[in-house]
């Protein structure tokens, strides 16, 4: 391509490259791959499909590592505004993907998941506890690190769970 193109996915995982121009990249309804150029390409999708661990096994990747930020699994209140239940939402959705991703995947290539924060009881908008969060996931990390992981069984450390005291916990 070397005009400004417009490229549009279907249902299926599509990939779109950008040319030379300045082009428009669209996911469509699909798990699509897009992939810029050289031009200022305007690119939309992604949003269900952000640890694109599909698109890395269709490239015959050996070796996947995905470092997961997971999602505010032991929040005390639901969130505050709509923006809060938004991103809030959106956490769920991509954590849900990922555990999907990480099922399908892991009999096929050497699938390497750090497990996320847990407890995680910050809302993905509030910002005030970062170097907390960087400090507990740089000492977790560390630690899986240092341990063996059989790349098996995953997807469990990503499912729905409840913490004591929450509402519904037993």
């Amino acid at each position: 391509m070397a005009g400004n193109d417009t490229l549009v996915g279907g249902s299926g995982a599509d990939k779109l490259w950008g040319g030379s121009g300045n082009d428009s990249l669209s996911g469509g309804n699909g798990a699509d791959l897009l992939v810029g150029g050289f031009g200022a390409d305007r690119m939309d999708g992604g949003v269900g499909n952000n640890t694109p661990i599909s698109h890395a096994v269709s490239l015959d990747v050996d070796q996947i590592w995905v470092l997961c930020a997971g999602h505010a699994c032991a929040l005390d209140e639901a969130p505050g505004n709509p923006l809060a239940m938004a991103l809030h939402a959106l956490s769920l959705l991509l954590h849900k993907q990922l555990a999907v991703d990480v099922e399908r995947y892991e009999p096929i290539v050497e699938l390497r998941v750090l497990p996320p924060l847990c407890p995680l009881t910050v809302s993905p908008i509030d910002f005030s506890h970062s170097e907390d969060l960087i400090d507990r996931a740089y000492e977790a990390s560390t630690r899986w690190l240092d341990e063996d992981h059989p790349p098996v069984g995953q997807a469990a450390f990503l499912g729905v769970h409840e913490h004591p005291g929450q509402e519904g916990s037993a």
